[in-house]
């Protein structure tokens, strides 16, 4: 088992700009607060295998931005010299949803002679979670398209919280290992 309790917090970024000493400033802008994983194996009487890992992880902060266009000969208003993009929220205001992922084996394994087979099944995700670990935190709007393929039409949806990163699916998978001289 371990735990993993980390705060990263952001006073100042820079003082050259009065953006730097307002909203992009202070908050939370570290990963996950609070980390724990838990593992084990067991095996029990007729050689068979159990084990499992736990992992649980707290939301990620995250911070809405704004992207501000440089001035050209198009752009003229609500522009700046430079193209710079600004914390439109404080830092770490958004949270999101705790990360868990559970994952178990089964095996058995059998003594041949000085050899060994193991046979097991793993599953991955074992309860299916679907959880957002990963978006967009920009304003305003990305054109989408559904599996992603160029010649389906796109669609414009709200960029800001729009999924980057799901959690896959359960994944079974089954194994067949076999070592020489029984070790």
């Amino acid at each position: 088992a371990g735990y993993t309790y980390s705060r990263t917090t952001q006073d100042f970024v820079s003082l050259q700009n009065p953006n730097a000493a307002y909203v992009n400033s202070k908050g939370e802008s570290g990963g996950r607060r609070h980390n724990l994983k838990l593992s084990g194996t067991y095996t029990l009487p007729w050689q068979v295998v159990l084990g499992a890992n736990v992992t649980m992880q707290s939301g990620l902060p995250i911070t809405r931005t704004w992207a501000i266009n440089a001035c050209s000969t198009s752009i003229t208003t609500n522009c700046l010299r430079q193209a710079t993009t600004v914390n439109a929220e404080t830092r770490g205001s958004v949270e999101l949803p705790r990360l868990t992922i559970a994952d178990a084996r089964i095996g058995r394994f059998f003594k041949v002679g000085a050899n060994r087979i193991d046979v097991s099944m793993d599953v991955y995700n074992l309860s299916n979670a679907n959880t957002t670990y990963s978006v967009r935190t920009n304003t305003g709007l990305t054109a989408v398209r559904e599996g992603g393929l160029v010649t389906n039409p796109a669609v414009n949806i709200a960029s800001f919280l729009s999924p980057t990163g799901v959690l896959g699916p359960r994944i079974v998978r089954f194994n067949v290992t076999y070592s020489f001289s029984g070790k």
